[in-house]
Protein backbone atom coordinates (compact mmCIF):
# COMPACT_ATOMS: atom_id res chain seq x y z
CA UNK A 1 0.00 0.00 0.00
CA UNK A 2 1.21 3.73 -0.65
CA UNK A 3 1.05 4.82 3.02
CA UNK A 4 4.38 3.42 4.65
CA UNK A 5 3.11 2.77 7.84
CA UNK A 6 6.50 1.72 9.43
CA UNK A 7 8.24 4.53 7.93
CA UNK A 8 5.75 6.84 9.47
CA UNK A 9 6.06 5.10 12.80
CA UNK A 10 9.89 5.60 12.46
CA UNK A 11 9.40 8.85 11.58
CA UNK A 12 7.27 9.35 14.62
CA UNK A 13 9.84 7.89 16.74
CA UNK A 14 12.54 10.14 15.89
CA UNK A 15 10.65 12.96 16.05
CA UNK A 16 9.64 12.30 19.43
CA UNK A 17 5.29 12.88 18.34
CA UNK A 18 2.58 10.44 19.16
CA UNK A 19 -0.45 9.62 18.53
CA UNK A 20 -1.57 12.21 20.55
CA UNK A 21 0.36 15.01 19.10
CA UNK A 22 -1.34 13.40 15.75
CA UNK A 23 -4.75 13.57 17.16
CA UNK A 24 -4.34 17.36 18.56
CA UNK A 25 -2.69 18.98 15.50
CA UNK A 26 -5.31 17.03 13.15
CA UNK A 27 -8.55 17.40 15.15
CA UNK A 28 -8.97 13.98 14.87
CA UNK A 29 -10.40 11.29 17.65
CA UNK A 30 -8.09 9.24 18.67
CA UNK A 31 -9.82 6.20 17.22
CA UNK A 32 -9.98 7.60 13.59
CA UNK A 33 -5.66 8.17 14.29
CA UNK A 34 -5.39 4.56 15.68
CA UNK A 35 -6.96 3.09 12.37
CA UNK A 36 -4.37 5.14 10.38
CA UNK A 37 -1.71 3.76 12.00
CA UNK A 38 -3.22 -0.02 11.76
CA UNK A 39 -4.29 0.25 8.09
CA UNK A 40 -8.16 0.80 8.45
CA UNK A 41 -7.81 4.34 6.94
CA UNK A 42 -5.52 6.29 4.73
CA UNK A 43 -5.31 10.09 6.28
CA UNK A 44 -6.87 12.83 3.77
CA UNK A 45 -4.58 15.49 2.25
CA UNK A 46 -5.16 17.72 4.70
CA UNK A 47 -4.03 15.42 7.51
CA UNK A 48 -0.95 14.31 5.37
CA UNK A 49 0.16 17.70 5.44
CA UNK A 50 -0.22 18.37 9.22
CA UNK A 51 1.57 14.61 9.88
CA UNK A 52 4.23 16.43 7.47
CA UNK A 53 4.66 18.86 8.87
CA UNK A 54 5.06 17.53 12.46
CA UNK A 55 7.61 15.18 10.78
CA UNK A 56 9.55 17.55 9.70
CA UNK A 57 8.96 16.39 5.70
CA UNK A 58 7.33 16.21 2.71
CA UNK A 59 4.15 13.47 3.06
CA UNK A 60 5.59 11.70 0.09
CA UNK A 61 8.44 10.65 2.58
CA UNK A 62 5.65 7.68 4.06
CA UNK A 63 3.05 7.93 1.61
CA UNK A 64 4.62 7.25 -2.15
CA UNK A 65 1.57 8.32 -3.87
CA UNK A 66 1.02 11.81 -2.56
CA UNK A 67 0.40 14.54 -5.09
CA UNK A 68 -0.02 18.21 -3.83
CA UNK A 69 -2.68 19.96 -5.06
CA UNK A 70 -1.88 24.35 -5.08
CA UNK A 71 -1.80 25.67 -7.97
CA UNK A 72 -4.64 24.47 -10.13
CA UNK A 73 -3.76 20.72 -9.78
CA UNK A 74 -6.48 17.75 -9.15
CA UNK A 75 -5.79 14.97 -6.85
CA UNK A 76 -4.53 12.10 -9.10
CA UNK A 77 -2.72 10.20 -6.70
CA UNK A 78 -4.70 7.69 -6.53
CA UNK A 79 -4.33 6.35 -10.21
CA UNK A 80 -0.95 7.10 -11.58
CA UNK A 81 2.32 5.80 -11.25
CA UNK A 82 5.45 7.47 -10.22
CA UNK A 83 6.73 7.21 -13.88
CA UNK A 84 3.54 9.10 -14.57
CA UNK A 85 3.99 11.64 -11.78
CA UNK A 86 7.27 12.39 -12.91
CA UNK A 87 5.79 13.46 -16.90
CA UNK A 88 3.57 15.48 -15.07
CA UNK A 89 6.33 17.32 -12.50
CA UNK A 90 8.59 17.48 -15.97
CA UNK A 91 5.51 19.10 -18.18
CA UNK A 92 5.41 21.71 -16.14
CA UNK A 93 8.86 22.81 -15.79
CA UNK A 94 9.13 22.52 -19.21
CA UNK A 95 5.73 24.11 -20.03
CA UNK A 96 4.99 25.93 -17.19
CA UNK A 97 1.40 23.78 -17.04
CA UNK A 98 -0.24 22.42 -14.13
CA UNK A 99 -1.72 19.01 -13.71
CA UNK A 100 -5.24 20.31 -14.23
CA UNK A 101 -4.43 21.85 -17.25
CA UNK A 102 -3.08 18.42 -18.85
CA UNK A 103 -6.05 16.74 -17.86
CA UNK A 104 -8.27 18.80 -19.10
CA UNK A 105 -7.14 18.77 -22.87
CA UNK A 106 -6.33 14.46 -22.12
CA UNK A 107 -9.12 13.57 -23.86
CA UNK A 108 -8.62 15.53 -26.96
CA UNK A 109 -5.04 13.96 -26.89
CA UNK A 110 -6.41 10.57 -26.15
CA UNK A 111 -8.72 11.08 -29.52
CA UNK A 112 -6.27 11.90 -31.71
CA UNK A 113 -3.63 9.14 -30.66
CA UNK A 114 -6.38 6.77 -30.97
CA UNK A 115 -7.25 7.76 -34.16
CA UNK A 116 -3.80 7.32 -35.11
CA UNK A 117 -3.40 3.86 -33.63
CA UNK A 118 -6.28 2.76 -35.85
CA UNK A 119 -5.09 3.79 -38.98
CA UNK A 120 -1.50 1.19 -38.35
CA UNK A 121 -3.14 -1.39 -40.45
CA UNK A 122 -3.90 0.73 -43.36
CA UNK A 123 -0.52 2.69 -43.44
CA UNK A 124 1.49 -0.87 -43.43
CA UNK A 125 -1.02 -1.54 -46.44
CA UNK A 126 0.31 1.39 -48.18
CA UNK A 127 3.50 0.79 -47.85
CA UNK A 128 3.14 -2.77 -49.21
CA UNK A 129 1.57 -1.28 -52.21
CA UNK A 130 4.46 1.32 -52.33
CA UNK A 131 6.86 -1.95 -51.82
CA UNK A 132 5.48 -3.74 -54.46
CA UNK A 133 4.90 -0.97 -57.01
CA UNK A 134 8.66 -0.59 -56.96
CA UNK A 135 9.57 -3.83 -57.66
CA UNK A 136 10.20 -4.90 -54.19
CA UNK A 137 9.86 -8.17 -53.07
CA UNK A 138 7.57 -7.50 -49.38
CA UNK A 139 5.14 -9.44 -47.86
CA UNK A 140 3.13 -8.34 -44.55
CA UNK A 141 4.35 -10.95 -41.71
CA UNK A 142 7.48 -13.08 -41.80
CA UNK A 143 5.59 -15.87 -40.59
CA UNK A 144 2.04 -17.73 -40.23
CA UNK A 145 1.37 -16.06 -36.42
CA UNK A 146 2.54 -12.38 -37.51
CA UNK A 147 0.17 -12.88 -40.89
CA UNK A 148 -2.51 -13.66 -38.51
CA UNK A 149 -1.93 -10.90 -36.15
CA UNK A 150 -2.28 -8.37 -38.83
CA UNK A 151 -5.57 -9.76 -39.55
CA UNK A 152 -6.39 -8.91 -36.12
CA UNK A 153 -4.92 -5.77 -36.17
CA UNK A 154 -7.34 -5.17 -39.40
CA UNK A 155 -9.83 -6.65 -37.23
CA UNK A 156 -9.08 -4.14 -34.24
CA UNK A 157 -9.17 -0.94 -36.17
CA UNK A 158 -12.71 -1.88 -37.88
CA UNK A 159 -13.54 -2.71 -34.56
CA UNK A 160 -12.53 0.55 -33.16
CA UNK A 161 -10.12 -1.16 -30.44
CA UNK A 162 -7.16 1.16 -30.52
CA UNK A 163 -5.14 -1.39 -28.26
CA UNK A 164 -5.45 -3.82 -30.51
CA UNK A 165 -6.97 -7.24 -29.86
CA UNK A 166 -5.63 -9.76 -27.87
CA UNK A 167 -4.45 -13.51 -28.72
CA UNK A 168 -2.46 -16.99 -27.79
CA UNK A 169 1.02 -15.59 -29.06
CA UNK A 170 1.12 -19.63 -30.00
CA UNK A 171 -1.62 -18.71 -32.83
CA UNK A 172 -1.03 -15.01 -33.98
CA UNK A 173 0.93 -11.99 -32.72
CA UNK A 174 -1.24 -9.05 -33.19
CA UNK A 175 0.14 -5.70 -31.87
CA UNK A 176 -0.74 -3.12 -29.84
CA UNK A 177 -2.39 -0.38 -32.13
CA UNK A 178 -1.69 2.12 -29.57
CA UNK A 179 1.93 2.08 -28.49
CA UNK A 180 2.73 1.56 -32.52
CA UNK A 181 1.38 4.37 -33.21
CA UNK A 182 2.72 6.39 -30.06
CA UNK A 183 6.11 5.35 -31.38
CA UNK A 184 5.62 6.30 -35.02
CA UNK A 185 4.31 9.90 -33.87
CA UNK A 186 8.08 10.48 -31.59
CA UNK A 187 10.08 9.15 -34.72
CA UNK A 188 10.10 12.85 -35.60
CA UNK A 189 10.76 14.16 -32.00
CA UNK A 190 14.34 13.30 -31.42
CA UNK A 191 15.46 15.47 -28.59
CA UNK A 192 11.42 16.81 -27.74
CA UNK A 193 10.28 13.36 -26.80
CA UNK A 194 11.60 9.68 -26.51
CA UNK A 195 9.47 6.60 -26.59
CA UNK A 196 11.86 4.15 -27.49
CA UNK A 197 12.42 2.97 -24.07
CA UNK A 198 8.75 3.03 -23.50
CA UNK A 199 7.28 -0.33 -22.08
CA UNK A 200 5.80 -2.39 -24.37
CA UNK A 201 2.27 -3.87 -23.88
CA UNK A 202 0.85 -6.85 -25.25
CA UNK A 203 -2.15 -6.37 -27.42
CA UNK A 204 -5.27 -5.40 -25.98
CA UNK A 205 -3.42 -3.97 -22.97
CA UNK A 206 -3.76 -0.02 -21.99
CA UNK A 207 -0.04 1.89 -22.08
CA UNK A 208 1.43 2.74 -18.80
CA UNK A 209 3.55 5.95 -18.66
CA UNK A 210 6.51 3.32 -17.49
CA UNK A 211 9.42 4.15 -19.98
CA UNK A 212 8.16 7.38 -21.83
CA UNK A 213 10.75 10.15 -21.16
CA UNK A 214 8.63 13.29 -21.88
CA UNK A 215 11.62 16.10 -22.34
CA UNK A 216 14.54 14.30 -22.15
CA UNK A 217 16.73 17.87 -21.96
CA UNK A 218 15.02 18.31 -18.80
CA UNK A 219 15.83 14.96 -17.48
CA UNK A 220 19.32 14.59 -18.35
CA UNK A 221 19.94 18.18 -16.64
CA UNK A 222 17.56 16.67 -13.27
CA UNK A 223 20.11 13.45 -13.29
CA UNK A 224 23.30 14.96 -13.94
CA UNK A 225 23.92 13.32 -17.23
CA UNK A 226 23.29 9.82 -15.68
CA UNK A 227 21.96 7.42 -18.20
CA UNK A 228 21.04 5.38 -15.45
CA UNK A 229 19.34 7.57 -13.46
CA UNK A 230 17.00 9.24 -16.14
CA UNK A 231 16.14 5.64 -16.89
CA UNK A 232 15.43 5.43 -13.04
CA UNK A 233 12.83 8.37 -13.22
CA UNK A 234 11.28 7.53 -16.55
CA UNK A 235 10.57 4.17 -15.06
CA UNK A 236 9.48 5.36 -12.07
CA UNK A 237 12.18 3.73 -9.32
CA UNK A 238 12.96 7.40 -8.67
CA UNK A 239 10.91 10.29 -7.77
CA UNK A 240 11.53 13.76 -8.79
CA UNK A 241 10.54 16.25 -6.03
CA UNK A 242 7.28 18.60 -6.70
CA UNK A 243 7.98 21.40 -9.55
CA UNK A 244 7.48 23.98 -6.44
CA UNK A 245 10.27 22.41 -4.91
CA UNK A 246 12.53 22.25 -8.09
CA UNK A 247 12.01 25.60 -8.78
CA UNK A 248 12.99 26.79 -5.20
CA UNK A 249 15.72 24.58 -4.54
CA UNK A 250 16.34 23.58 -8.12
CA UNK A 251 19.25 21.15 -8.45
CA UNK A 252 20.18 20.82 -4.78
CA UNK A 253 16.66 19.23 -4.41
CA UNK A 254 17.11 16.56 -6.55
CA UNK A 255 20.53 15.84 -5.89
CA UNK A 256 19.31 15.23 -2.32
CA UNK A 257 15.90 13.40 -3.07
CA UNK A 258 17.77 11.28 -5.29
CA UNK A 259 20.09 10.10 -2.52
CA UNK A 260 17.72 9.99 -0.51
CA UNK A 261 15.58 7.55 -2.22
CA UNK A 262 18.55 5.68 -3.49
CA UNK A 263 20.01 4.89 0.09
CA UNK A 264 16.55 4.00 1.12
CA UNK A 265 16.11 1.31 -1.81
CA UNK A 266 19.50 0.30 -1.76
CA UNK A 267 19.51 -0.43 2.79
CA UNK A 268 15.91 -2.27 1.97
CA UNK A 269 17.57 -4.50 -1.02
CA UNK A 270 20.30 -5.44 1.37
CA UNK A 271 18.07 -5.69 4.31
CA UNK A 272 15.78 -8.07 2.06
CA UNK A 273 19.10 -10.16 0.39
CA UNK A 274 20.45 -11.12 4.19
CA UNK A 275 17.18 -12.32 4.99
CA UNK A 276 17.13 -14.39 1.45
CA UNK A 277 20.73 -15.32 2.24
CA UNK A 278 19.61 -16.13 5.68
CA UNK A 279 16.68 -18.70 4.85
CA UNK A 280 18.65 -20.08 1.65
CA UNK A 281 21.81 -21.41 4.00
CA UNK A 282 19.29 -22.96 6.26
CA UNK A 283 17.14 -24.46 2.94
CA UNK A 284 20.81 -25.92 1.37
CA UNK A 285 22.08 -27.65 4.74
CA UNK A 286 18.04 -29.50 5.20
CA UNK A 287 18.39 -30.10 1.47
CA UNK A 288 22.24 -31.46 1.84
CA UNK A 289 21.43 -33.72 4.79
CA UNK A 290 17.97 -34.78 3.43
CA UNK A 291 18.80 -35.97 -0.35
CA UNK A 292 23.28 -36.06 0.07
CA UNK A 293 23.72 -37.85 -3.29
CA UNK A 294 21.53 -35.78 -5.10
CA UNK A 295 23.52 -32.44 -3.41
CA UNK A 296 26.22 -34.27 -4.40
CA UNK A 297 25.41 -34.56 -8.40
CA UNK A 298 23.64 -31.69 -8.63
CA UNK A 299 27.24 -29.25 -7.28
CA UNK A 300 29.35 -30.78 -10.18
CA UNK A 301 26.74 -30.74 -12.77
CA UNK A 302 25.96 -26.81 -11.52
CA UNK A 303 29.99 -25.97 -11.46
CA UNK A 304 30.15 -27.65 -15.23
CA UNK A 305 26.76 -26.36 -16.91
CA UNK A 306 25.34 -23.02 -15.08
CA UNK A 307 26.26 -19.34 -14.92
CA UNK A 308 27.89 -18.18 -11.10
CA UNK A 309 25.35 -17.71 -8.56
CA UNK A 310 24.55 -14.59 -8.58
CA UNK A 311 24.66 -14.30 -12.31
CA UNK A 312 22.27 -11.45 -14.19
CA UNK A 313 21.31 -12.04 -17.32
CA UNK A 314 21.68 -9.49 -20.11
CA UNK A 315 18.48 -7.37 -20.92
CA UNK A 316 17.30 -7.29 -17.55
CA UNK A 317 14.93 -4.57 -16.41
CA UNK A 318 16.41 -2.22 -13.21
CA UNK A 319 13.41 -3.44 -11.33
CA UNK A 320 14.43 -7.59 -12.34
CA UNK A 321 18.33 -6.74 -11.51
CA UNK A 322 17.59 -5.73 -8.31
CA UNK A 323 14.99 -9.08 -7.69
CA UNK A 324 18.22 -11.22 -8.75
CA UNK A 325 20.38 -9.16 -5.97
CA UNK A 326 17.70 -8.82 -2.92
CA UNK A 327 15.88 -12.72 -3.40
CA UNK A 328 18.77 -15.15 -4.01
CA UNK A 329 16.51 -17.54 -2.12
CA UNK A 330 14.04 -17.97 -5.12
CA UNK A 331 16.69 -17.09 -8.10
CA UNK A 332 17.05 -18.84 -10.94
CA UNK A 333 19.72 -20.99 -12.39
CA UNK A 334 20.87 -19.95 -15.90
CA UNK A 335 22.52 -22.29 -18.31
CA UNK A 336 26.20 -21.70 -19.80
CA UNK A 337 25.85 -20.51 -23.28
CA UNK A 338 25.97 -23.25 -26.08
CA UNK A 339 24.88 -25.95 -23.29
CA UNK A 340 21.38 -26.97 -23.98
CA UNK A 341 19.60 -30.48 -23.27
CA UNK A 342 18.73 -31.44 -26.45
CA UNK A 343 21.07 -33.06 -29.09
CA UNK A 344 19.76 -33.00 -32.45
CA UNK A 345 21.97 -34.87 -35.18
CA UNK A 346 21.06 -35.10 -39.07
CA UNK A 347 24.14 -35.53 -41.01
CA UNK A 348 26.86 -36.67 -40.71
CA UNK A 349 28.47 -38.85 -37.63
CA UNK A 350 26.71 -38.19 -34.25
CA UNK A 351 29.39 -36.71 -31.54
CA UNK A 352 29.49 -38.58 -28.77
CA UNK A 353 30.44 -36.10 -26.42
CA UNK A 354 27.55 -33.60 -27.36
CA UNK A 355 24.96 -36.77 -26.84
CA UNK A 356 26.66 -36.87 -23.82
CA UNK A 357 26.69 -33.39 -22.97
CA UNK A 358 23.27 -32.99 -23.22
CA UNK A 359 22.33 -35.80 -21.01
CA UNK A 360 23.50 -34.44 -18.37
CA UNK A 361 22.28 -30.66 -18.82
CA UNK A 362 19.04 -32.67 -19.08
CA UNK A 363 19.69 -34.25 -16.00
CA UNK A 364 20.78 -31.07 -14.58
CA UNK A 365 17.40 -29.36 -15.56
CA UNK A 366 15.91 -32.58 -13.44
CA UNK A 367 17.51 -31.59 -10.28
CA UNK A 368 16.83 -28.21 -10.34
CA UNK A 369 12.52 -28.98 -10.74
CA UNK A 370 13.49 -30.94 -7.58
CA UNK A 371 15.69 -28.58 -5.96
CA UNK A 372 13.02 -25.69 -6.44
CA UNK A 373 9.85 -28.15 -5.45
CA UNK A 374 12.12 -28.40 -1.51
CA UNK A 375 12.44 -24.83 -1.69
CA UNK A 376 8.68 -24.42 -1.91
CA UNK A 377 8.03 -27.19 0.25
CA UNK A 378 10.47 -25.69 2.89
CA UNK A 379 9.15 -21.66 2.28
CA UNK A 380 5.88 -22.56 3.00
CA UNK A 381 6.81 -24.78 6.30
CA UNK A 382 8.61 -21.60 7.43
CA UNK A 383 5.62 -19.21 6.70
Amino acid sequence: MALDREKMRALMKARGVTQKDIKEATGKDARTVSRWMSGGNIPKDRDLRIIGQLLSCEPVAFYTNFVDVPDGRVPIYASVSVASYNAFEVMGLRYAVTQRDIIEIAPVLFSILAGHALRVPEQDLDAWRAAKKAGLNVHIGGNAEEAEGFDLDQRAADQRKCFGIAADPRDAAPRNLFAVALRRLCQDLKGIVDATSMYEPDAGTPLKAVGFNADPEILSLLAEEDAKRVSDFTTGRLRLPARETLERFGMRAVVEEVLRQENARDAKLAEQRQESLRKLSAWQAAYATDNPELDEEYQVLAARYFEPEGHVAEGLSAEERDAVYADTFNAKRALKEGCSPYYFHLFGKPDPAEEAQAKQVARLLELERHRQASKRAFDKGAE
